[in-house]
């Protein structure tokens, strides 16, 4: 961290401009794609469909990555967090986290399982979340 300290309403209003500047250059981004291919098509390359195989490859792959991402996690906490503290930001708890301090479940009695656990039950929540998205997607856009 740099050190220099931010007011609170400042750094809430970065984020906020941040997050509506990625959603509107993802936007722009699908309109020029589609404008091209509407002018040229072909031009933008449309993927293959996949074979289960590769899929079940990569998706083993990820898992395994994250699986040893969560074992090596440190204790510290990362940027983000330290951040929090220094803004005075764990005071007040908004939101409780399912799965805070990376830790699950009180059924295992090793601190570095229950820290993997928590972490790979993390990694299937949110890619969960994003298979039913593009399921979602997929099925409306067809529609």
């Amino acid at each position: 961290m740099s050190g220099v300290a931010m007011p609170r309403t400042m750094v809430l209003v970065s984020m906020v401009l941040f997050a509506a500047s990625a959603a509107i250059e993802g936007a722009i981004t699908i309109c020029v794609i589609q404008a091209i291919e509407r002018l040229n098509a072909g031009f933008v390359a449309q993927p293959r469909a996949s074979d289960r195989r590769t899929l079940a490859v990569l998706g083993a792959a990820a898992v395994a990555l994250g699986a040893v991402g969560f074992l090596v996690a440190s204790a510290a906490p990362d940027g983000i967090e330290r951040l929090g503290i220094q803004l005075g930001l764990t005071a007040k708890t908004v939101l409780h986290a399912p799965l805070a301090a990376y830790s699950f479940g009180s059924f295992v009695e090793s601190a570095w399982m229950r820290r993997a656990t928590a972490g790979l039950a993390g990694l299937l929540l949110i890619y969960a979340v994003c298979a039913a998205t593009a399921r979602w997607l997929v099925r409306r856009r067809s529609a």
